[in-house]
């Protein structure tokens, strides 16, 4: 099974060899006898960043919890759960929630962070984002639980893991963070990649929603 296949369906780290720095260089020295390793390494060519004494790319690029997260898998996940409970469940309208996004009382500190109205075209394109600004994201995905919670059951496996989701953006986002909450976070992140697979078959895990799976390592780090 190649990487793009094991991404689809293994949601946690221990499922998968990370690469060391001699398994890069290795790697590196094959791209050279042929173009083919790109695809099955992952690997374009080697980085010009290795060549400083103090720096090497593995383990030396950090998880960036804005661009795979309030850019990534927090638009994807509320894209298709908005999907879901206005054109198939018919739970509320959009038109609802845009009165509700603009008329809604962030508060002082998010003044500057207020969503912006959700186009119709923009719910229904083929692509994974609902064009928020990340902050935009945040401030969306911290309070749809107040905008829409009471048109929605308790109980509904779609919430449920909408709300794993809420809970992983808190603990990643967090300024402190015990040791005792990686693990925990770790499988969090598995539940709901699990969850989401198998809600939305018809979505595919984006290389976003893969590189979360490394956060909690990273974070101890």
């Amino acid at each position: 099974m190649g990487l793009a296949e094991q991404i689809q369906t293994m949601f946690h780290e221990a499922d998968f060899t990370l690469r060391t720095r001699d398994g890069y260089e290795i790697h590196c020295r094959r791209l050279q006898q042929s173009e083919h390793f790109s695809v099955t390494f992952g690997l374009n060519r080697r980085s010009e960043l290795n060549n400083s004494r103090f720096y090497h790319v593995v383990g030396g690029l950090p998880a960036d919890a804005m661009h795979d997260v309030l850019e990534g898998t927090l638009q994807y996940h509320t894209k298709e759960i908005l999907k879901y409970f206005i054109l198939e469940k018919k739970a509320f309208s959009l038109d609802e929630l845009n009165k509700r996004i603009t008329s809604f009382d962030y508060g002082y500190h998010n003044d500057s962070n207020k969503p912006a109205p959700i186009l119709r075209t923009k719910l229904t394109s083929d692509d994974n984002s609902l064009k928020q600004h990340a902050n935009e994201m945040w401030c969306l995905g911290l309070f749809l639980p107040l905008l829409v919670g009471e048109f929605i059951d308790e109980d509904d496996d779609h919430w449920t893991a909408y709300c794993t989701l809420l809970e992983i953006v808190r603990i990643v986002f967090s300024p402190l963070v015990s040791k005792q909450q990686i693990p925990y976070l770790q499988v969090l992140i598995q539940n709901h990649h699990e969850s989401f697979k198998a809600l939305y078959p018809h979505a595919s895990i984006i290389p976003k929603m893969h590189y979360m799976i490394h956060m909690p390592r990273t974070m101890l780090r």
